[in-house]
């Protein structure tokens, strides 16, 4: 008897522990996919984030993995039939991680324009052969694709940690890209002691590790990843701003720079006014002094007050983060100019250094 059918279907006293273990493994990646599908559904059209669509795959993908897996290993009458499940299982998540990488290069270029996606297809037809001619050779092919999913995943969860609002220089940074990387670390290698090869050459029992260490890394992508941080939309911000505006209480103003390479030819004074006056209406009519924000026709404009300064941003999105990093900005700005702002009279020389202040904020 072969050391394969020797294993499976598991059975013995470990057996209840790993389907208990492995099906709240199934239920959660669910639970995550439909928290993301209602994020996506809760934005407007035009609004929807790339990347959460990414995770929806890999998340609902993983989940539906696991389901055959759990067939094939703990049901499965032969060893053909098990294969069969396996295989079925294994080309879900191939597809969902498919999707994942293609979302992603299409939110973002990594290295050229779908790179990854690319190979990632021609391994998918490597997969598809080797899975017709030799399906017992799949677990090989599929070790590669994970191998590349491994490495476009950790230069995702790199740039979101360095898209961040929370971060404060490279130790934030640093602090939150280890906390997703060991947090879904500890899902991918408690995994990897679910496959086949892995059972076989090191004993049942590493599995049962392996479904501690999804666990670990289940409750750790909860608090990092799914509860803890708002919609993924507020980490593209750098996407959604057109220009910002800076005036003085008294109406001058003090700074002005477009983001978008067709930059109108506007009269920024006359704008400054204008939107100063603008807050001054809505805060008469409103009687609540505070951040205002404006939408129409796909554009929105922020306007965060200060004591002497008024941000102004014109985006495409009304994003959260955006109204940080301008409220953070004009509190630097006032705290650094605070003997000066009170009685200015609209020497643009010694203002000059807000420029690399807001390079700084907005790189």
């Amino acid at each position: 008897m072969m050391l394969e059918e020797s294993i499976f279907p598991i059975q013995g006293p470990l057996r209840d522990h790993l389907l208990l273990i492995e099906w709240i493994v199934v239920f959660f990646a669910l639970e995550w996919a439909l928290i993301f599908t209602l994020r996506v559904l809760d934005q407007k059209k035009n609004l929807k984030s790339l990347q959460e669509k990414a995770y929806i795959s890999l998340f609902l993908s993983y989940s539906l993995m696991w389901v055959f897996t759990i067939i094939a290993d703990y049901y499965a009458e032969s060893r053909e039939s098990r294969l069969h499940f396996l295989n079925i299982g294994y080309f879900i998540m191939i597809i969902g991680v498919l999707f994942f990488i293609f979302n992603m290069e299409r939110y973002k270029i990594f290295y050229k324009k779908y790179f990854f996606s690319s190979i990632f297809i021609l391994s998918i037809v490597m997969y598809i052969i080797i899975a017709i001619l030799w399906p017992q050779f799949t677990n090989i092919i599929y070790s590669i694709l994970w191998v590349i999913f491994i490495i476009i995943f950790l230069i995702s969860l790199k740039d979101l940690s360095k898209n961040s609002i929370l971060r404060t220089g490279k130790r934030g940074f640093y602090k939150i890209f280890i906390k997703f990387s060991v947090a879904f670390s500890c899902i991918i290698f408690g995994f990897g002691f679910a496959l086949e090869y892995s059972i076989m050459y090191i004993g049942l029992d590493y599995r049962l590790l392996g479904g501690f260490l999804q666990l670990i890394g289940i409750i750790l992508v909860s608090l990092f990843f799914i509860y803890s941080i708002p919609s993924l939309t507020e980490y593209t911000w750098k996407n959604k701003v057109e220009s910002i505006f800076l005036t003085h209480k008294s109406g001058l103003l003090i700074y002005k720079k477009s983001f978008t390479e067709n930059e109108d030819n506007i009269d920024a004074t006359l704008i400054s006014g204008e939107l100063t006056t603008l807050k001054m209406m809505l805060e008469y009519i409103s009687k609540k002094k505070g951040e205002i924000v404006l939408q129409k026709k796909g554009k929105t404009l922020l306007i965060v007050p200060g004591q002497f300064i008024t941000g102004v941003l014109i985006c495409e999105s009304n994003l959260k983060s955006l109204r940080i990093i301008l409220k953070n900005l004009i509190s630097n700005i006032e705290s650094i100019y605070s003997e000066i702002l009170p009685s200015w009279k609209g020497d643009m020389k010694v203002l000059s250094p807000i420029k690399d202040m807001i390079r700084e904020f907005f790189k």
